[in-house]
């Protein structure tokens, strides 16, 4: 959680030096969730939260303290993000099943297509309304 606080600095300051002209945030993992929904908060900022992992497939279903609380920071960048990028058709059904999310949430975009960058391009520009 610290690394949180220092995430939080480091984007504001960011922010600030390019005079508030940042209009979007990729949150990658679990890890950048908390930074993302501040930042999203405090700026009205939107951000997308990119999965690229499950903590329930990281720990193998492990139901230990610290295993609940990423899982609920998970569940809060689901909440939070306008939406939620995965690279993979067997990724968006784990998220839906084990966080029961709309189809409409999850966009796949495939590294190994020859459009990702394109398409990665359109879904920020469809986050910010543009």
């Amino acid at each position: 959680m610290t690394l949180a606080s220092e995430f939080e600095r480091v984007i504001s300051d960011i922010y600030y030096s390019l005079g508030g002209t940042i209009n979007l945030i990729d949150a990658h993992e679990w890890f950048s969730v908390v930074p993302s929904t501040t930042i999203k908060k405090f700026f009205n900022i939107p951000f997308i939260f990119s999965i690229e992992s499950l903590e329930d497939h990281r720990s193998n279903y492990a139901r230990s303290p610290l295993n609940i609380a990423i899982k609920k920071i998970e569940r809060l960048g689901i909440e939070e993000s306008c939406m939620i990028i995965v690279k993979s058709d067997w990724m968006k059904a784990e998220v839906k099943k084990i966080h029961d999310v709309s189809d409409e949430k999850i966009v796949l975009i495939s590294p190994s297509s020859p459009t990702w960058i394109k398409d990665i391009k359109e879904i920020y520009q469809s986050a910010i309304g543009k």
